[in-house]
């Protein structure tokens, strides 16, 4: 019988998810993200239900929940930060938000044919990408200008580079979700 651990923040959220598994008579566990430990199959961390203003915040608490537990991760996360890349040395990023059938689907397939998170290569962001965060931060907080916009072709390409390397689309879901926070520590929290 395959052991699996559902967390996450919201207690609807996580029953929600652990229904998905308990119909199909598996070993399911529920437990809050911050106090989550032991050994599983599948661990899934659900927080696609936590609003996208301060996510970023929760990224410490997956890897806490890493090195607190063994097992393969699948964090649900919000529509906006399904591409997310900056979680890809953790485990799986799957958006959360889709019909109960498709979401079984998805976590079956996942529990079945994973592949270990150890062969990812880490998202790096070279200097350019944390000056350019910082005069946006600077120049957002001093002028109140609108930071989409540059005359600088070199300012843009970074731009665009940053947010791809992120996984996100818009420099406002990076900086909503308290992304930048994550990048400007080096992504060196585990």
């Amino acid at each position: 019988m395959k052991k699996i651990l559902v967390s996450g923040i919201s207690f609807y959220e996580i029953e929600g998810v652990a229904t998905l598994f308990k119909t199909i008579e598996f070993s399911v566990e529920c437990k809050d993200i911050r106090t989550a430990t032991g050994n599983f199959d599948l661990i899934i961390a659900a927080l696609s239900s936590v609003p996208l203003n301060g996510w970023g915040k929760y990224i410490n608490l997956l890897y806490k929940l890493r090195r607190n537990t063994t097992g393969k991760i699948i964090i649900l996360t919000p529509k906006k930060l399904n591409k997310l890349k900056l979680l890809d040395q953790l485990g799986v990023v799957n958006c959360g938000y889709m019909k109960p059938d498709d979401l079984r689907k998805k976590l079956f397939l996942h529990l079945n044919e994973y592949e270990s998170s150890s062969s990812h290569i880490p998202v790096v962001f070279s200097k350019s990408h944390i000056k350019l965060l910082h005069r946006i931060k600077t120049n957002s907080l001093n002028r109140r200008k609108n930071i989409c916009v540059t005359s600088d072709s070199t300012e843009y390409y970074y731009r665009r580079d940053l947010i791809k390397r992120a996984g996100v689309n818009h420099l406002l879901t990076l900086f909503s979700a308290q992304l930048d926070e994550v990048i400007l520590i080096g992504n060196d929290i585990h």
